[in-house]
Parts: C-alpha cells; structure tokens; sequence
C-alpha cells in the first residue's frame, strides 16, 4: 500500500476510470483538500494514473499530491511475480484471514517479528525445536505469510496462521527417514484450524510401505478437508518424469515451476496440478537476511498461500475437488519445447476466485 494526501480541493472518487472527465455517471463520492487516499493498484488510460484503494474505489492521479508520487506504485511495492499473479488485487478480496496453513519443512526463524507463526504448537521429529539452521522453511514460510515491511518481502497471504512442521535439518532425509512424511501429516491432522499443508518437499521412495502410510496419512487430510499442497520437485533437464513423493500420490495438489533453461526446470508427470513463477523469489533465509532462491519449493509456497487467500475469500466454503478445479481453471497450456503445461494466470485466477 502507498498512503497519499488529496491536492485537489474536490477530488471525485469513483467506480472505475474514465476516458472524459464529463462522464460523471460512476462518482460516488468527493474527497477534499488534505484528505488521506491509500492506494493498493494503479491504471493508466490517456487522462493519466489512475489509483484505487482497497474498497474498489477510484481517484484521479494528478489529483493527489505530487510529492509522494514519485515512482510508479507498482515498481515502489510489489515483485514482477506478484503484479502477474494479479495478488494485489487477489488482497482487495482477502489477505487469508483464519486461514491455517501448516509447513512441513526445515522449520523456521523465530527471531523474525514479521513472520507470525504459532509458537506454543509444533511438530518436530525430533521433539524438541522447530528452529531453522539451514533456512528452507523460513524461505517458505516467508513466501506463504510474511507481512511486508520495509525489506520489499511480501508474504501472499499475510494475514494467515502458520504452524511448523519440521522433518529435516537441511535439504536432505534418507529414504529411511521419509517416514517422516507420514508422520508430520498425521500430526496435522489432529488439528482442525489447519486447513493446508504445504510442502515444499520430495523424495525418491522405494519402499512400499512407507508409500501407503504416507498415502494413508494424505487420504485422512482429504476426508477432514485439509488441503495438501505440494512440489514436484526441481529436476536437472526438462521433461523428466521423476516421479518424487508426496506430490506423486493421489489427493495431493501437485506444483512445478515455470522452466528456465537451462537452469530451473521440475518433474514433469501426470500429477501436475499447474507451474507458476519460482526464479529468483526473495524471502527470508536462516539468519533472518532477504535471500533469493529458484525452484519448485518456491512456486509451491506461492500456491499455498493462493488457496489460502481462495480458502478466505469464499468463507471456508471449500473442498479439494473446489481449490483443483479453481487452480485448473486459471492455467493457461503453454508451449515449452514441445511440451504443453498448464501455467497459472493472474487475470484468470481473479475471474475464478
């Protein structure tokens, strides 16, 4: 948001922008002289900037003090991969209110006053501490909740609950160890006020059983309408198959990445969901610095705290079936090399939300 003082002595507030001031029909109210105008979007037609608040409401530009308006809002505020995802505008409908979501990661930096988390209910596999030392968690808690300040870091759903869920100690288990998966969803599962589960998480599982507790654990979410979110995994040339797990077992939502070559690519499969923005996403790392990192864990995050805001937006009046088909209907098939993926749409996702 960027807060602005009325220069003009009236200022019309409007529905929408006009082309010709003489239009009149949509003023629905006057601002005057001194009044406070926050602004959350901006459009420009051939009168000039055009800003709206947060109640859909619109003013004129050259109306408002100069002083403040020195540079474009949306370079002063928001990430290129925000503005696409149309999150901005996604915010006048929800911010996540009430919203849970869990994340099953490497834990999280508790130092960070910005990022809220629930600090007295946890799962640790090793029952003492979800602190972060190797900083994949708090890179994806970050994405998920963080309320912005000053560092240009922006959560997409800042107003939503964490919980943490730590299974590892850096970016690594052993298959021996997957288990682990299994067992931080059960947990979650225990808690109704979690109403995703993120994780920006795979591995390659062999051992079957561990397969069917995982799945077992996953079905049990999808009976209590938790939704379970998470990456495809990022693999070292494009169209790979993979597969890694969870995101291969059934009643997960499955996300990759935009490909970049010859650098970022993820598995490609038939449990792609969608593929959105993760090159160069600033979050939070270990030691409470902004750091920017690529890959699917980060586009998963993006989509977590999405149908978080999805989750908010329509009342808690959602189910799997429901947050698929939204994010389905909002990708677009794009053409990478011959390959045709679903990629999530700004302006698409606003018209299904």
């Amino acid at each position: 948001m960027a807060s602005f003082n009325v220069k003009a002595s009236i200022l019309n507030v409007r529905t929408a922008p006009v082309e010709n001031f003489i239009d009149k029909g949509n003023v629905i109210a006057k601002l005057f002289k001194n009044a406070p105008f926050e602004s959350v979007d901006e459009k420009i037609n051939k009168l000039g900037t055009w800003y709206q608040d947060a109640n859909n409401h619109w003013v004129w530009g050259e109306g408002l003090n100069p002083t403040i308006i020195k540079k474009s809002l949306k370079q002063i505020l928001y990430p290129s991969w925000m503005l696409e995802l149309c999150i901005p505008q996604l915010w006048m409908h929800s911010k996540g209110k009430g919203v849970g979501v869990a994340v099953i990661d490497t834990g999280i930096n508790p130092s960070i006053s910005n990022l809220k988390y629930n600090t007295d209910i946890f799962y640790s596999y090793n029952k003492t501490s979800v602190l972060d030392s190797f900083g994949h968690g708090t890179h994806c808690a970050g994405i998920i909740g963080a309320d912005h300040n000053s560092n240009e870091i922006f959560g997409v759903a800042p107003e939503s609950h964490l919980t943490i869920c730590k299974i590892s100690e850096d970016d690594f288990i052993s298959e021996n160890d997957t288990i682990r998966y299994a067992e931080a969803i059960e947990w979650c599962n225990e808690h109704d006020f979690i109403h995703i589960i993120s994780i920006s998480w795979g591995s390659i599982i062999n051992n079957g059983a561990t397969l069917k507790r995982i799945q077992d654990a996953i079905n049990d979410a999808a009976r209590k309408n938790k939704i379970i979110i998470c990456s495809i995994g990022d693999a070292s040339q494009f169209n790979d198959p993979g597969p890694v797990y969870p995101a291969a077992l059934k009643n997960t939502i499955s996300i990759g990445v935009i490909p970049i070559p010859p650098r970022l690519y993820s598995f490609i499969n038939d449990s792609l969901t969608t593929i959105t923005f993760g090159n160069e996403i600033k979050s939070y790392s270990s030691t409470q610095q902004p750091l920017v990192l690529s890959g699917s864990s980060q586009s998963n995050a993006i989509i977590a705290g999405i149908v978080a805001l999805f989750i908010s937006k329509n009342n808690f009046r959602y189910d799997f079936d429901k947050v698929k088909t939204m994010l389905i209907k909002s990708s677009i098939e794009t053409d990478f090399n011959g390959k045709k993926l679903p990629v999530l749409n700004g302006n698409l996702l606003l018209n299904n939300f």
